[in-house]
């Protein structure tokens, strides 16, 4: 116990650290105007944020009904208690942290606008201070969830902190801690289809207002101003901090799993379960210590700060890789710090790509600029067609790591190594997701900071200086998505490391594997294509809207004044409705899978079972992966382009955005995250059904 204690005082300390850097990130005061538009920005975040508890508690209920199902099949249905509290308090963890994510960011949009008065500096530490108590505080509030629902679980069965005596067996705490990242999950995938739905709507009202030759929708008569300014919060940041913390929980989950079918008794267990949690936990510190030194002037390339960070994070994650593997596993340390390596590679893999979608000098951008200025329709085709092929890189090269981890762990450790080698390679990468999120947030703060400098005088100055803020954050966005959505497929690779290293266990040949291997396939992008289907009647109704408000009146005319409360409210209702309807998507197949695994474990076996489940867990996380990858990035191309054409200024006078730019928004925004949020609910259900197969 004493390796979970050392991974607790880790994660307080973050914790106290992000509470430090959320009380320093909005010291400054904005001006009264300003002030106004942040104090309705919070109230409309928290106004949305509570329409979707409902949702969230509807969803739990079904899927305890799920999970009671296919316990019943297996003659387990008295754990479905254990599943259903660890349930209840991931989704209500979840739920907060992404509410308080939010009213955090929308605070510090505010205090980023005054500090861009005195210098770029004191602009992008205030920024990078709310990204990191986003980022920091969302993961360590999930792993510190995670192992306080355990710690109690544990305590009440008899264990013990100090004792010399066996300690009691860990499936009990294990299931409830399932039971956490299933909860987590589900609220993940809510609060991501709402926000998505809620930023592509915004951001198809705000691109249809402009009223300058510039075209510049950050306008104040800009009906859809607020409601853009409250997507950027609601969208980019609070699903950004629920898929963190679900895919944290997630993490944690496996790794307990994953410990338990190496560990040959209750210590054995807990010990294998503390290297990849140490890995991450010193990741973690990595990521703080990378917030803390990126520092940057009006002299340097500011993009330079951000690099800087991460250079400081990867370095001290790859010390605690090596550290941890030589502590906790010192005759075989070599092995197992290898592969950990080989999961800050993969992670880099997709950031790699996705930072290529943003240089102005890179193939895909220069053509979709020409596109955009010849007028050709098809300019975000192209931008697809450039992100496809290079989607299937990462892919290609994560599923190749991951087998080369669990190949080195077996080497290191033949019973369970390979097992043990995925855990930690799939943790090493998962302990970089802070940083990502600090960066998302980042960039969201930074261009609801730019934006509000329509409703404040700001000099020269610092105008520039909020712009070449807001293209730091969005050339640093695309990276962080990327690592985002890669870490939402590979949560749970710590359990599945031994079906990817030895590809028979897959029961490939078999019709019940090849039926789940179909099933994973259309579950996932029948998630896409509803959240697809939400976010473009949300779109359409807030243009109408606007439409309705610019109506009988010209842009800018006398006596017209924007009504921001009618087009956020609007915004609102359309994002928030069928979000149980969608939660049904995802989880009926759920519990179409649990009857038909319990058929199969009835007439197959254990065995069987398991393989049809992990070739289900396991198609359904390389199509999310593909799939997501591979319209971000064609939505980065396409906004990449858009920002270097300038071409608002180009159709200064049009009534709408292109049809391109909601389109990308669409898949982009909505399809291809909702895309690996689904992937993560099917990983932690999966986890509550192997705890019993295994």
């Amino acid at each position: 116990m004493t390796e979970l204690g050392f991974i607790v005082a880790l994660e307080v300390g973050g914790f106290v650290l992000a509470l430090t850097l959320a009380r320093t990130a909005a010291v400054r005061e904005p001006g009264a105007s300003v002030y106004r538009v942040v104090s309705a920005l919070e109230r409309a975040v928290r106004s949305f944020l509570g329409r979707e508890r409902g949702a969230i508690a509807s969803a739990g209920l079904l899927a305890l009904a799920a999970v009671a199902a296919v316990y019943a099949l297996l003659g387990r249905v008295e754990l479905t208690l254990l599943v259903a509290a660890g349930l209840v308090v991931g989704a209500s963890l979840c739920a907060v942290c992404a509410a308080l994510s939010a009213a955090l960011t929308g605070r510090a949009a505010g205090a980023t606008h005054a500090a861009s008065r005195f210098s770029f500096n004191a602009a992008l530490a205030t920024t990078l201070r709310a990204g990191g108590a986003v980022g920091i505080g969302t993961e360590t509030a999930s792993t510190l969830g995670a192992l306080a629902v355990f710690g109690v679980t544990y305590l009440a069965e008899g264990g013990r902190i100090t004792s010399t005596q066996a300690p009691p067996g860990i499936a009990n705490p294990c299931l409830v801690v399932t039971g956490f990242a299933l909860g987590a999950a589900l609220a993940a995938l809510i609060i991501q289809r709402a926000g998505s739905a809620y930023e592509v709507g915004a951001e198809s009202g705000r691109g249809r207002a402009t009223f300058d030759a510039n075209g510049d929708a950050n306008d104040p008569r800009n009906p859809a101003l607020v409601a853009g300014l409250v997507g950027d919060h609601a969208g980019t940041v609070a699903a950004g901090s629920a898929v963190l913390f679900a895919l944290s929980a997630t993490a944690t989950a496996a790794a307990f799993s994953c410990a338990r079918s190496v560990g040959a008794s209750p210590g054995d267990e807990l010990e294998a379960a503390a290297l990849p949690l140490v890995v991450r936990s010193f990741g973690m510190v990595g990521c703080a210590a990378g917030i803390l030194s990126a520092r940057a002037d009006e002299a340097q390339s500011q993009g330079l700060a951000l690099l800087r960070g991460l250079a400081c994070a990867l370095a001290i994650a790859l010390f605690g890789i090596v550290g941890g593997s030589y502590w906790l596993a010192p005759e075989r340390w070599s092995f197992l710090a290898a592969a950990g390596a080989l999961g800050l590679v993969a992670a880099a893999l997709p950031s790699s790509v996705a930072l290529s979608f943003v240089d102005r000098r890179a193939r895909p951008v220069r053509e979709a600029v020409e596109a955009m200025r010849d007028g050709v329709s098809a300019a975000f085709g192209s931008s697809i067609g450039h992100a496809l092929p290079r989607a299937f890189a990462p892919v290609v090269g994560l599923v190749a790591l991951a087998i080369a981890a669990g190949a080195l762990g077996e080497r290191g450790m033949p019973s369970g190594g390979a097992q043990l080698g995925t855990s930690v390679f799939a943790l090493s990468l998962l302990s970089l997701a802070p940083y990502a999120l600090t960066a998302l947030s980042m960039s969201a703060v930074a261009r609801s900071a730019r934006s509000t400098t329509a409703l404040s005088k700001l000099d020269a100055e610092s105008e520039w200086r909020l712009q070449r803020l807001d293209d730091v954050g969005f050339a640093a966005a695309a990276p962080a998505r990327a690592l985002l959505v890669t870490a939402c497929t590979v949560a749970p690779l710590a359990v599945l490391g031994g079906v990817l290293v030895t590809s028979g266990s897959l029961g490939l040949g078999r019709p019940a594997a090849l039926g789940c291997a179909t099933l994973g396939v259309l579950v996932v992008l029948a998630q896409a294509g509803q959240a697809a289907r939400a976010a473009s009647r949300t779109a359409e109704e807030v243009a109408l809207e606007v439409r309705r408000q610019l109506g009988g009146a010209e842009a800018g005319g006398q006596g017209y004044t924007p009504s921001y409360r009618a087009c956020e409210e609007l915004t609102q209702k359309a994002a928030s409705s069928g979000l149980l309807f969608g939660a049904l998507w995802g989880i009926t197949p759920l519990v179409l899978l649990g009857i038909g695994l319990g058929i199969v474990y009835r007439v197959g076996g254990s065995r069987l079972a398991a393989a049809a489940l992990s070739t289900f867990v396991a198609t359904a996380a390389v199509t999310a992966l593909g799939a997501a990858l591979a319209v971000e990035g064609a939505r980065t191309v396409h906004s990449g382009a858009r920002r270097l054409a300038r071409l608002e200024r180009e159709t200064a006078g049009r009534a709408a955005p292109i049809p391109e730019d909601v389109l990308a928004n669409i898949l982009g925004i909505a399809a291809g995250p909702a895309a690996c949020s689904q992937a993560l609910l099917v990983a932690s259900f999966a986890l509550a059904v192997l705890e019993l197969l295994t």
